[in-house]
């Protein structure tokens, strides 16, 4: 799995984290990375992350 798009929102302890992956799933932290939760699977390939 290779991670190709990563997007962020917001700083410190609440940042949001998100990344994509080729296997396409998407993952999220809402925690800048203590915990992670799957946001997303069986999607294509994911090349880009935006964060709304």
């Amino acid at each position: 799995i290779l991670r190709q798009a990563f997007a962020h929102e917001g700083s410190g302890e609440g940042m949001g984290l998100y990344f994509g992956a080729t296997s396409g799933d998407v993952f999220g932290s809402e925690d800048a990375g203590g915990t992670w939760f799957t946001a997303a699977t069986k999607l294509p390939p994911v090349h880009s992350v935006r964060v709304a």
